[in-house]
């Protein structure tokens, strides 16, 4: 079993700008994770390998500040969307936040859409759906829950067996899985 202060996280940081380093500090203060557990992969200074995902115990996929995946602005977009694909098929968790879960709605097959005028940026409430009841990592979470929104993105469709965990009233997707396995 692995112990909670030997996991292995690669971070994927689509950042330009000074939210970087507090991104990384927020994932760290919130999951209680000593920083040593956590790498961070700067897509803008370092490319991906398949040796990045070596020993690896989850991946996760931050936001991208003034980047949105339906704009293409990001340069290494397509190469992101081929690294999250190898990341599902060698079954490593993958976790996507803010433009991760844009990245890999559009990378697995779904499709986002670019739409201020459901822009979502402050305090929102967040309802799981029924779906979520059966699903572990959603289950003990409340019914409605408030979370920080920041996008103009909206994942109008998901990707192919992807299940619907949450929504929020101004996007009808928040949160998916696809059943069987290790990606939210």
């Amino acid at each position: 079993m692995i112990s909670r202060n030997n996991l292995n996280i690669l971070l994927i940081q689509l950042r330009d700008d000074k939210m970087k380093e507090h991104e990384f500090q927020c994932l760290v203060d919130r999951t209680g994770l000593h920083p040593s557990c956590i790498e961070s992969h700067d897509v803008f200074t370092r490319p991906f390998s398949e040796a990045s995902l070596d020993g690896r115990d989850l991946v996760m996929i931050g936001g991208a500040g003034s980047h949105c995946v339906s704009e293409k602005t990001l340069p290494c977009q397509e190469e992101l969307y081929a690294f999250i694909r190898r990341v599902v098929e060698s079954r490593i968790p993958l976790l996507g936040i803010c433009y991760g879960f844009h990245a890999m709605t559009e990378a697995l097959g779904g499709v986002v859409i670019h739409d201020p005028v459901r822009q979502e940026t402050k305090t929102f409430d967040v309802t799981r759906t029924s779906v979520s009841d059966l699903d572990p990592a959603m289950q003990k979470m409340p019914r409605v829950f408030a979370a920080q929104f920041g996008h103009k993105d909206h994942a109008r469709t998901l990707p192919h067996g992807a299940v619907n965990l949450a929504f929020t009233e101004r996007s009808e997707y928040q949160a998916w899985t696809i059943p069987g396995k290790p990606v939210y």
